[in-house]
């Protein structure tokens, strides 16, 4: 009951998290573009905006990579120590940014200067990786801990083949239910921040726009900052008390010796990852690459999915909710069926479903299938860093970062030369687009699961 409660909580402040830095990053955007964000390329100060998400995404998905390594060296015993300081962070950028904004008015369309607006966005950032890695570290930690019981829907327990591969020392369920919050506080947070934005024009003609603007984000400042101490007095201590107890439900079958060391791949402190790497073999390296570009594409395809029929704040609620569903899934079905079936059953099925995703449903359900995998390689990542969970989380986080940087450079682009022929390019809405990076990404995990086998 211990470790479900350390999930929801942790679960929960992902959210929190994502939530605060889109709210905030949104509010400076909008205010400094003058306009609903996304809009046309004729915005006022779209480079210092774009310059702004530029750094924020740098700080937030690169800086996991050398965050989550000194974690592995220092601070693994104690990832909720890291996540709390993220939380502070982010509250200290969220006081910033509304101080600004009070000083000049609600209604200011400009109150930041270029510079004001990186650091905002970097601080924003460090915050976001730093409890990225904390509470990454501590639900890989989690979802390895021996002793947990797990069902198993496939048959065959043959070793000879590869279709009854399973990855029995790790549950990827907890991963799925964590990561998938995250598409929920950044849809949430970036839709409050534009009907909040003075550029609305129902919300700039109120009186009481003001009032409004500052019990929101007076809630936003004071939800972070109880999360912060919610890692402290919630996840930190029932880490103590499990540890004090010596066993829970989940591991009654388990030495009492072995009970007492929830954390049983932890290295000693200082050790850093270079055991890892003298015990790996040849084809570890290509699982690694082989993952890190299974995440390229992913977000790559994230920033090229668009739907004709995907208008309007409800269809955007239902397609995040199947992004959503789709990670906590991966888990669930990874854990059920073996690794091998909660792979290319999702990833087959949803590559036909893309060519038919003109189609609403078609489209929703294609969506939630090729989320599945994010799970899947994130808990495959971490079982090649054994012991260094902070690493293999920051590893795919880069992976992420470089997956939407090439729309980044076209906003760049559009914003500077009109970028009509890129413009088309990026705004592919060809059906078969999807389904062939969906098809190369099902090949790649087909490679992994190989290289996995012929290690076993």
């Amino acid at each position: 009951m211990q470790e479900k409660i350390r999930l929801s909580i942790t679960t929960y402040i992902h959210f929190l998290v994502d939530f605060t830095c889109v709210y905030w990053m949104y509010h400076m955007i909008l205010r400094q573009t003058q306009v609903q964000f996304p809009g046309d390329c004729s915005m006022t100060n779209i480079d210092y905006s774009i310059g702004w998400v530029l750094f924020y995404n740098f700080c937030a998905f690169v800086l996991q990579l050398p965050i989550g390594w000194m974690v592995d060296r220092f601070w693994q015993r104690k990832p909720w120590r890291v996540e709390s300081l993220g939380c502070v962070v982010i509250g200290i950028a969220s006081v910033w940014i509304f101080g600004a904004q009070l000083q000049r008015g609600a209604h200011s369309s400009s109150f930041y200067t270029d510079m004001q607006g990186v650091w905002m966005a970097v601080v924003l950032g460090i915050g976001n990786a730093l409890f990225h890695v904390g509470a990454g570290v501590e639900i890989l930690q989690y979802s390895s801990v021996r002793g947990h019981k797990r069902r198993r829907l496939s048959g065959s327990k043959s070793k000879g083949f590869i279709l009854s591969l399973d990855c029995t020392e790790y549950r990827m369920t907890p991963v799925g239910i964590f990561v998938s919050s995250g598409a929920l506080g950044l849809f949430i947070g970036s839709k409050l921040a534009s009907h909040l934005s003075p550029w609305d024009v129902v919300w700039y003609e109120a009186k009481n726009y003001d009032t409004v603007f500052v019990i929101y984000s007076l809630l936003v400042i004071a939800l972070i900052f109880g999360a912060a101490v919610l890692c402290v007095f919630a996840t930190g201590r029932s880490e103590t008390h499990v540890r004090k107890a010596g066993q829970h439900k989940n591991m009654d079958k388990v030495s009492e010796e072995e009970a007492t060391v929830q954390r049983p791949n932890v290295p000693e402190t200082g050790q850093g990852i270079a055991p890892v790497a003298a015990q790996a073999k040849p084809w570890d390296f290509g699982i690694i690459f082989l993952l890190f570009f299974v995440v390229v594409l992913r977000s790559f395809q994230g920033t090229l999915v668009q739907f004709d029929w995907k208008e309007g704040m409800m269809v955007g609620l239902i397609f995040t909710l199947c992004i959503v569903a789709g990670k906590a899934l991966g888990g669930v079905l990874a854990d059920w069926l073996g690794v091998f079936w909660g792979t290319v059953l999702p990833l087959g099925v949803s590559t036909i479903l893309f060519l038919a995703s003109e189609h609403m449903a078609s489209g929703l359900l294609a969506v939630l299938l090729f989320q599945t995998t994010m799970p899947i390689t994130l808990s495959l990542m971490h079982r090649q860093f054994r012991g260094y969970p902070g690493t293999a989380f920051g590893l795919l986080t880069f992976g992420l970062f470089l997956g939407g940087f090439p729309k980044t450079l076209y906003a760049m682009y559009q914003a500077n030369a009109g970028g009509d022929d890129l413009a088309e390019w990026f705004s592919l809405t060809e059906l078969y687009i999807y389904s062939i990076v969906t098809g190369i990404s099902l090949v790649l995990m087909l490679l992994v699961l190989f290289l996995w086998k012929r290690e076993e």
